[in-house]
């Protein structure tokens, strides 16, 4: 009642009691700014009541916005409370109106403000502030409710640098703001204890592992996850501190209005919503008569535009990498590394090496592994080139700078340059010690995992360039270039 007083609302007399007699009560002018009417119900389940809303933009005088609540008796002494809000244009205008953010709705908001309830969507617990983890809490919390099918709300995982800072610049508002569309958590990399934790839940050389994160970073797990395989990246959305900073470049909202969007996207349910308020639409007549007949035509109009805009700020940011590529080699110490390498033609895999790290020292490490699997092999040196370049362009793209998701890197690797990308090994060859002993190296003081490689299209001698991704320094680290490694099939491939 206080959120309808609040707006101005009429409320009938007797509204506020919930077993009010059923039937229908509206504002006396249907083409007022508010106009209000209420349901209630009783009967053995108990009594239920409902209000419906209509009323004018306070910002733009173009839109209207419609509000649905509903509210039912639980059999555990609860509520359970549907709430359901969606705008619409006015009859008679023609033109562009860009759409609010997504968010939830202020009467929710009040609700959750009220720090004596335990709000629920689905099995999740609401929380209005982010929750930072530590080891208990992790396996406890975090981790069951990553894998819980019933879950249906996202989860915003994020981790610190070593300073203890998070990456976005309040993580306390963050978590305001997306309150009832995702559960906030935080990780304080400076926790020893913690940081082993996350690693042993979602170890190395597994499935699992792929869905870990590193410092400064912020993962989105949409529901449905499953860490025995890779087919749930799909349903994560990877943020690095650099691509946070390009959001936030614009303002210091400008992150946290990208998730609000991407999330809201999954929750807010819009499209259902119309089709719900069209076959309504004899109930609201007196409201939206003319207006129905020409939004359809006006939806599909502002959505293509939104995909025009979509896909030209897509190609913006393109060209505005490529531009940035093509001024790389203006700097004086650059082209001294390249006029350096190219003083003779590179004449075996290891120069080609060299060559890649010289041109781009900022994008891939090549370890000593590498160069010494280099000199031990002798393929075609041009298709050598053409994955090493690759690797630094198509594929450091791919994961450090385009906005797709992680789990379709390989298809889109493979459909730019035609090369096979994989990003772990067979689960026999996984399942043998010796076999991904091969696989590790060293490197920043700890050993990785280099199972992730591109495959060579040659017949005669199999390439392959096996790598690590470093996330934290955005940067592809070459372990092994050269011969076919050794694995569970190999003997029936006739390696040795």
């Amino acid at each position: 009642m206080g959120w309808l007083h609040a707006k101005g609302l009429d409320v009938p007399e007797g509204a506020a009691d919930i077993a009010v007699p059923a039937g229908w009560t509206a504002a006396d002018e249907p083409d007022a700014a508010k106009a209000v009417r209420f349901l209630g119900l009783s009967g053995a389940q108990g009594a239920a009541w409902a209000v419906e809303a209509d009323e004018l933009d306070g910002e733009f005088s173009r839109r209207r916005w419609h509000t649905r609540i509903g509210l039912a008796p639980a059999g555990d002494g609860g509520c359970i409370l549907n709430v359901q809000v969606s705008h619409y244009a006015v009859n008679g205008f023609f033109g562009y109106q860009r759409n609010p953010l997504p968010s939830v709705p202020r009467v929710v908001r009040d609700i959750l403000a009220n720090g004596k309830l335990d709000v629920r969507i689905g099995a999740s617990r609401v929380s209005v502030e982010e929750i930072y983890l530590d080891a208990d809490t992790l396996k406890r919390d975090f981790m069951s409710s990553l894998t819980d099918r019933a879950r249906c709300l996202p989860i915003v995982l994020m981790t610190t640098d070593d300073d203890g800072k998070t990456p976005v610049w309040d993580a306390t508002e963050l978590a305001s703001k997306l309150v009832g569309m995702a559960t906030v958590y935080v990780i304080d990399m400076r926790d020893g204890a913690l940081v082993q934790a996350f690693r042993d839940l979602l170890p190395d050389r597994t499935p699992a592992g792929r869905y870990r994160i590193g410092r400064s970073a912020v993962m989105v797990y949409r529901p449905g996850i499953d860490l025995s395989g890779e087919e749930s990246l799909s349903a994560c959305t990877l943020f690095t501190r650099h691509r946070i900073e390009r959001y936030a470049a614009g303002g210091r909202d400008g992150f946290i209005n990208v998730l609000m969007q991407g999330l809201g996207r999954g929750i807010d349910g819009l499209r259902a919503e119309n089709a719900r308020l069209r076959a309504d639409a004899e109930a609201w007549e007196e409201i939206a008569t003319d207006q129905e007949r020409s939004y359809s035509d006006a939806t599909a109009k502002v959505d293509e535009l939104t995909r025009t805009v979509q896909r030209l700020e897509g190609e913006k940011r393109a060209l505005e990498r490529k531009a940035a590529q093509c001024a790389a080699p203006s700097d004086d110490d650059g082209a001294a590394r390249v006029a350096e390498c190219l003083q003779s033609i590179p004449r075996d895999l290891t120069d080609l090496l060299k060559l890649a790290r010289s041109i781009w020292p900022e994008r891939i490490v090549v370890l000593p592994e590498a160069m010494d699997s280099a000199k031990s092999y002798d393929g075609n040196l041009a298709e050598e080139w053409d994955i090493v370049r690759s690797t630094a362009t198509a594929l450091y793209g791919l994961l450090f700078e385009d906005d797709g998701c992680e789990g379709q890197v390989a298809d889109e690797f493979q459909r730019r340059t035609g090369y096979e990308l994989t990003f772990s090994e067979s689960s026999a060859t996984r399942a043998r010690a010796d076999l991904m002993k091969m696989r590790e190296r060293s490197y920043g003081g700890r050993t990785v995992d280099i199972s992730a490689h591109i495959k060579g299209r040659s017949q005669k001698n199999t390439f392959r360039l096996h790598f690590y991704i470093d996330r934290e320094n955005e940067l592809i680290v070459i372990g092994h270039a050269g011969c076919h490694m050794k694995t569970a099939g190999s003997h029936r491939r006739g390696f040795k």
